[in-house]
This record gives structure tokens, C-alpha cells and sequence, in this order.
């Protein structure tokens, strides 16, 4: 995706650099990077870290439909519920 971004916008420079979750917040709480993606929503730790940089953030859930993974469709369940309303696994969100 990247390389079809790049040859069809030759004028804009880019860099992809991967690290796990973990250093993505690092970095992203450093003021190193612009958007981070990650596994699971941001620590207390990490986000003390943003705060002393003066790093404001917004958490963005996104999920998917994976009826061949379980593990994600729970997480899809989870998603729904957030949004939708219910319990699930004992935890229950509001509608």
C-alpha cells in the first residue's frame, strides 16, 4: 500500500518504521510520531508519559468480524457492546 501511495504521489516523503505496541506509545509519548496503532488501549503509565510531554491523544477502537478467530470475535463482541449496549463477560455497557 505504501510503495502504490508513494508512486502515485511522488512530491510527499513518507517513512514506515515498525515496533510493538509498547514502543509505539514510547515514541508516540515522545512526540515522535503523529498516529499510533495498538493491540490493546493505552496504560496509565503511558499515558502519564503523553501528559508530562503535553501529548494529548484520543483512543479510537476499531474491531473487526473474524468468525475463523474467536479470540477476535470476542473482541468484535466487546466492540458492539461498548456501543450498543449489554453485558458480556460480566461487564456491562450502558446503551
Amino acid at each position: 500500500m505504501a510503495e502504490a501511495f508513494r508512486e502515485s504521489n511522488p512530491a510527499v516523503q513518507f517513512a514506515i518504521q515498525f515496533s510493538g505496541t509498547g514502543g509505539g506509545f514510547k515514541k508516540f509519548c515522545a512526540g515522535q510520531l503523529d498516529i499510533a496503532d495498538a493491540s490493546r488501549p493505552i496504560k496509565s503509565d503511558e499515558s502519564e508519559q503523553c501528559e508530562a510531554q503535553h501529548v494529548e491523544y484520543i483512543e479510537v477502537p476499531v474491531a473487526f468480524w473474524c468468525p475463523a478467530r474467536p479470540a477476535i470475535s470476542r473482541q468484535y463482541q466487546t466492540f458492539r457492546l461498548v456501543y450498543f449496549g449489554g453485558t458480556y463477560m460480566d461487564q456491562e455497557y450502558p446503551a
